[in-house]
This record gives structure tokens, sequence and C-alpha cells, in this order.
């Protein structure tokens, strides 16, 4: 790019800088390793895209001169002003015959291959359409006004394979640094967009991404694909294609509400305004959500159990694709969906419907090997179909330089990305790596980082399959391999506790489907809790009349039993969320009052699925393992169930003692100080919950007592028949 001027060699000029370099750095620059036919085939492409950019100066010059007024006029109707025109290359084709004298002698040829002296051509508006780098890929052609005469089509491309492989804009969305785009059908669409200074928005420019199209945003690491196709059957149609092509391409999708009043998005924009397209793209639902809605539409309580069950598999189908942090609050989500249009119960639909993510993570393709064989992807490894290799690079016996293949390992690994697991008090690092086995399986695992050099992970994680050579040079040389062909992995922190965080200067709550804050969910938080916190998951903060109907909720609780009972039961779960306390609660009373299902209803405002029968604490646990739960149970209500001391004497008082060590330290706010193995201190871990418990009698000890509020249940105080009316709402969440 320096010899050229400031701009990078291409073509032939490419290839003459990387032989100067090659002579400077004193090797061979590997002449004879393109074949004939390969060489055919990129002086074509070479001129192709040369003739594309000629043509298309062209157009431009047309487009500002008289034989341009009448697109000049079209164009300028749809909301594009001539700076707009200019920075998009818009330009106008004006006869076959003008644009082959323009052009020079030497390029006829291939302008005739590319389509470019088609009679048909003539009187459109050109608009440049440019590959993923930049670079020339196609012309489109529009016509300009509302219906062309008859016989001619609204819209026309070039003939070529594979001249769509890359979104329309997707271009100048790389060079804006977007990597969360929004899709649109038209050209003009994405170009009215993309002249309000929406460099997010690319297009189709058709029904559907085509398989190119998602390859190319795959390749480029596009996060998020936000879906608004015209709002018509076919926009219908492919934007559940679309969302089904991102998911299996690993790449988030959104999709907007039907655009309103059957408008296209450019007509959106000059009927709302720019401010107006972005409210309406706002909107937009999760993909999965999406699918839900799609599988569930014209299903009612009142279906026929058939009808309602193929939409229970249907939409268990896409609970089972649902990955990511966002994923357990998203299957709470449509369990949601699937109860309002089934009748079934959110408690017995969430038994139905499968764990998020169960479904097989798809296996990349296979990528084409041609006769030159798998190529060094970093120097001096390999990675083959059989495994990893080390090109060991050595002297002959004449002093020249030789080169062997020495395996190092079976499969081939990389570390997709360096995870710090933050609980609050201190980060532990893992590295989560992709392997690829020899029989073609893909494994996702997760690995402490501080076992990664001593290779011991390969046999417990990838199992007795996975072969490293013997040897020790071997050993370190497979993980410098792995390190060097990772490059620079991804990081990313993932909280494992409850309650408060503050996050990039912003307060959010924590739980097990992500991350709550001031406006709602937050994406960019991820999660995730070990068994029984991963039950502490909260819905989306209702609205409107679902939020009334919440309140609603909890207020007839209040009516379920004694006041003394409901009122402090009800204020525990609120008072848990605004700040660490040092206040255990306990209900006590004989078997069959109804404590734990006095206790669950309190427990179940921090997710549905703590249910009597799935309360997270029980004093069987053991006095470490409670103590553990409670540190990582920040700003949360938690429930011990079950305090009833049995056997022999020394048992009892066992228990007793346990009671007594989490009671205490709850009450004192304090934690066992311990050491690591190298002498230095361990953060102290104390609870940071709001306890409640229950059993059949108190803890022993005036002290003990002192430091609780204790809720005595007597027969007959809980309303039985309210009792089903507050666990079917606790169970709907």
């Amino acid at each position: 790019a320096h010899v050229n001027g400031g701009h990078p060699p291409r073509g032939e000029a490419f290839v003459g800088a990387v032989k100067q370099l090659c002579e400077l750095a004193g090797v061979s620059a590997l002449e004879g390793q393109v074949s004939p036919k390969e060489q055919r085939a990129f002086q074509q492409a070479e001129a192709r895209r040369r003739v594309l950019e000629v043509v298309t100066r062209i157009t431009q010059r047309a487009y500002q001169g008289a034989a341009g007024a009448v697109a000049r006029s079209y164009v300028s109707g749809r909301g594009l002003d001539e700076a707009a025109t200019q920075r998009l290359g818009v330009g106008f084709y004006t006869t076959p015959a003008e644009v082959r004298q323009a052009l020079e002698p030497e390029l006829h040829a291939a302008a005739k291959d590319a389509g470019l002296f088609w009679d048909q051509l003539a009187g459109y508006v050109v608009f440049p359409w440019l590959d993923d780098w930049g670079r020339p890929l196609t012309l489109y052609f529009r016509w300009p006004g509302k219906q062309p005469p008859e016989g001619r089509p609204k819209t026309l491309a070039l003939p070529g394979v594979g001249t769509k492989r890359s979104p329309l804009y997707f271009d100048r969305a790389r060079a804006a640094g977007e990597r969360d785009l929004v899709l649109v059908e038209g050209v003009l669409d994405a170009a009215v967009l993309q002249a309000r200074g929406e460099a997010r928005v690319v297009a189709c420019v058709a029904a559907q991404l085509s398989k190119a199209q998602v390859t190319t945003l795959r390749r480029h690491k596009v996060t998020s694909v936000t879906i608004c196709l015209d709002p018509d059957g076919a926009g219908e149609k492919g934007t559940l294609s679309c969302v089904r092509a991102l998911d299996a391409a690993g790449i988030a999708a959104y999709v907007a509400p039907t655009l309103p009043d059957r408008l296209d998005p450019d007509e959106l924009v000059l009927r709302d305004g720019i401010e107006g397209w972005r409210s309406h793209v706002a909107q937009a639902v999760g993909g999965a959500r999406y699918r839900a809605e799609r599988a569930l539409a014209g299903v009612a309580p009142a279906s026929p159990d058939p009808e309602k069950d193929r939409a229970v598999r249907e939409v268990g189908a896409v609970v089972a694709g649902l990955r990511g942090p966002s994923a357990v609050r998203e299957r709470s989500q449509i369990a949601k969906l699937l109860s309002k249009a089934t009748g079934y119960t959110v408690k017995a639909l969430k038994s139905e419907l499968p764990q998020a993510g169960s479904a097989p993570v798809p296996s990349a393709s296979k990528p084409k090997q041609d006769e030159r064989g798998p190529k060094v992807t970093v120097w001096p490894y390999r990675e083959e179909p059989g495994g990893l290799v080390w090109v060991k690079e050595h002297f002959d016996s004449s002093g020249q330089p030789a080169y062997e293949d020495v395996p190092l390992a079976n499969f081939t690994a990389r570390i997709s990305a360096e995870v710090a697991e933050d609980d609050g008090a201190e980060e532990r690092r893992f590295f989560e790596i992709t392997a690829k086995l020899a029989q073609g399986a893909t494994r996702v695992v997760q690995i402490p980082s501080s076992q990664f050099g001593g290779m011991g992970w390969v046999l417990e994680h990838l199992g007795a399959g996975a072969v490293v050579e013997p040897g020790r040079i071997v050993q370190e040389r497979t993980r410098h391999g792995i390190q060097i062909l990772s490059g620079s992995p991804p990081q990313r922190r993932v909280f494992t506790h409850l309650g408060w965080r503050k996050v990039e200067d912003r307060w959010v709550y924590l739980h097990a489907g992500g991350a709550l804050g001031a406006e709602g969910a937050v994406e960019d938080v991820q999660v995730r809790l070990d068994d029984p916190l991963d039950r502490f998951a909260l819905p989306e903060p209702p609205k409107g009349d679902e939020l009334a109907e919440a309140v609603w909720a909890c207020l007839r609780f209040l009516e379920l039993a004694p006041k003394r009972l409901t009122i402090p039961l009800l204020a525990l779960p609120y008072r848990a969320v605004q700040g660490e306390v040092d206040l255990t609660a306990f209900l006590y009373g004989g078997s069959g009052f109804h404590k734990s299902c006095l206790a669950a209803l309190s427990q179940q405002h921090f997710g549905s699925d703590l249910h009597f029968q799935n309360l997270p604490g029980s004093w069987m646990s053991s006095a470490n393992a409670l103590e553990g739960t409670l540190f990582l149970a920040k700003n949360a209500l938690f429930v011990i169930d079950d305090f009833i001391p049995t056997g022999s004497a020394h048992d009892r008082a066992r228990s007793h003692r346990d009671v007594d060590r989490v009671v205490r330290g709850q009450g004192n706010r304090a934690g066992r100080q311990r050491m690591r193995p190298d002498s230095t201190l361990r953060p102290v871990k104390r609870s940071r919950a709001l306890v409640l418990c229950t059993g059949e009698e108190l803890p022993r000890g005036e002290s003990l007592t002192a430091r609780m509020i204790v809720l005595p249940v007597g027969p007959g105080d809980v309303n039985r028949e309210l009792l089903s009316t507050c666990q079917a709402d606790a169970d709907a969440g």
C-alpha cells in the first residue's frame, strides 16, 4: 500500500507485491502453486471487477447529466438527496450503445460476459453492490417509477453465480464497526436508511438471506441480526427462514414487529422519520420467541388436544435450541406464552418442555481440501482432519533447511473464550475449549486455566478416543500449538452469584436468567449458577394488566393466614433485595401445618420453580454447604426447610450445632476465615442472603432465639382453599 501511494494492491499488483516482499526476505515466492484453471478464473474475476468499476462511473456521470433527470426526480421522491446518492454511488443506465461507446475496447468482452450490454437495462437506476471487502460484486437496477412499462420488470440483476454472496451495504456496516445488524429486503429500503445514518442496515435483496450471505456474516463474526422484511406473505415466510439460518450459524436473531399499514421500511421512514423507524426496530423480540409465536398461531385453550400437543412439540424444539446467558429466562417466557395459548398450567409445561440448550450443537461444516492438502494455519502448526501436526524444522547433512511432520494429537482444539467467573469475592479463570475429534464430533468443554498446561484435561473431558502422542516435548508442543492457533480469544466475565452488582457504571440484579436493570432485562450480562441457585430465575418485569395482576396476587397472599404470619412472610422477599441483612426468620409448628407451603410462596418471589417440593435449602445439608450457598445467594430470600432433630442424643446435638452455626453466622454477619495452600488468607464468605427456616422445633439457646423472628404456625392457621389459588399464582410466575 505504501508503494502504491496509499492504495492496497489488488490482483496482479498484489501478486507482484508478494514477490517483492519474498525477494526482500530472501525466500522463494512459491511459483507454480496456481494451476492454469485457477489462473484463468482469477483473471476473469479481476476483469469483471474492473469493468464493473468503470461502468459504475459511467452510470454515475449519466445520472448527474440531462439524461438522468427522471431518475434523479424518482430517487429524490423516495427520500435520497443528492449527497446521499453520491455517497452510495447511485447511477443511471442510458443505453447499451452509449455504455459500449464510453468503455475502452479492451473491456468490451468482459462487459458482454457480465451482461452489461443487455438491452433490457436501458432506463434503469443503478445501485452498485460491493462485497464484504468493498470490491465490486454486481450492479442492481431499479425502474425509476411506481410501475414500469408493460413487459419490463421493476428490478433487474446481472447474471452470475455468487453475485449476491454478501448482503447489500454490508461493506458499509463493516467499515462503521457494526456487528449488530438490521436486515431489510429491498435496495431502496437499505439505501434510504443508510442515507439517514443507519450504517447497521443491510439488505438481502430477496425474501430471505441466502446461504452464502449467512456464511459471510458468520465469517465476519456478526453478533446479531434484527430482521425487518416487507409486510407481505413472502416477507413472513422469509423471516422464519432467516431466523432458522442465523440460529444454525450461531448468530443471534431478532424479529421486529410487522411494519404498520403495510408500509415498506423506506416508506415508514418517510412517514415517521428515522426516530420512528428506530423505535419500531427497538421492539424486536428474540428469534426463539418469534418461532414459538408462529407455532402457536391459531392455537387456543379450546383447540383439540392433538393440535395443542403439536404446538407443545414444536415449541419444545425451539426451547431445546436455546443457548446463551438468557436461555433460562427465554424458556420461562415461552412457557408462559404456551400456557396462555393452550390453557395448560405453567408448572405442567415446565416439566414437559425440554431444558434450554438440550439440542445438540450443530457442528461446523467440514472445510474442503484441494489436491495440495490442508493449509498450515499458524506456523509451525497444521490442523488436519486427523489431528494436530507440528512442522518441525531442522537442517540436513548439506546444511539446507528440511521439514518433518510430527503428529501431536489425533484431535484439534482451540481456546474459543477466556471466562472469568466472579462470585463477588474472588475470580476464577477458565478456558472454553472447542475440540474436534478424529471421529468428526465437536465438543465444547470448560476447564480451569491452571489445568490447561498439564494436558490432563484431555482424557477427562474428551474421553479415551482423544490421544496425545507420548513424550514430554510432544505434550508441550500440543499445549503450545493450541495456544498459538487460538490467537487472542475473546474474554468474558460470568457472574456466579445472585443479587446486586455494579457492571460498567450501572446497577443490575443478577439471577439465573441473566440480569435486570432500571430499564428491564439486560442482555450483555452473563450469569451461571449451580443447583439450587439455578432455579432463582426472574421473569421480565410485568407491565400494564400483568403488573396489576401480579400485585393482586401478592395481596391475596395476605388473606391466606393470620396477619402475624403473612405480613412478615410477604415482607421478607422485598427486604432481601434492598441490601444485606442479619435477619433470620423461623416458621415452626407441627407436622401438616403447611409450614413449607407458606415458606415456598415467599420463596417463589425469586423463581416460579421454587415451590414447596423444590425449596433451595435443607437442614440435611452440611453446615459448610449451607454457608457457601448463602454467600452466593446475595440479596435474595433463601429457605432452609425442615429442621427436625432426630436420632440419638449425639445426632440431635449435631443438628442443633449446625443450625446454631448458620443462624449465629447470619446474625453476626460473620464467616469462617480459611487459608489457601500457600498460607495466604482466602476472602471471608459470609452469608449475604436473608434466611427463612422451617422446622418442628426451635433451636436451643436464648441468644440464638434473640437473633430470629419466630413465626409459630398453628393448626387451622392456613386457608387450604386459598392456598391452592396462591400456589397457582406463584407457579405462573
